[in-house]
């Protein structure tokens, strides 16, 4: 990703390969070096949750998704990498 785009982000959210249970509650958090730069409630169509992501700052970024599945409270975590420049 690119300084000044804006990004559609998803987590496809499974469990041993399979995606036949429901998720709830979900909950997105973006931190750079530690701390928190987003957070919200992502949209979501089954067990994939989404949101909208436009960094105001190059480096690298993590993603945490939570959301409770039956009696657990589960985190899922990526990373996004932004660039200055394209081509760069």
């Amino acid at each position: 990703m690119y300084l000044g785009e804006r990004r559609q982000i998803f987590g496809d959210i499974s469990v041993d390969g399979t995606t036949e249970f429901s998720i709830s509650s979900p909950v997105y958090q973006v931190l750079k070096d530690g701390m928190q730069v987003e957070t919200g409630t992502p949209a979501q169509n089954g067990n994939r949750l989404s949101f909208l992501f436009a960094p105001d700052s190059a480096g690298t970024y993590s993603v945490v998704f939570s959301f409770d599945l039956a009696t657990e409270h589960i985190k899922r975590t990526g990373g996004i990498y932004v660039d200055e420049l394209k081509g760069s």
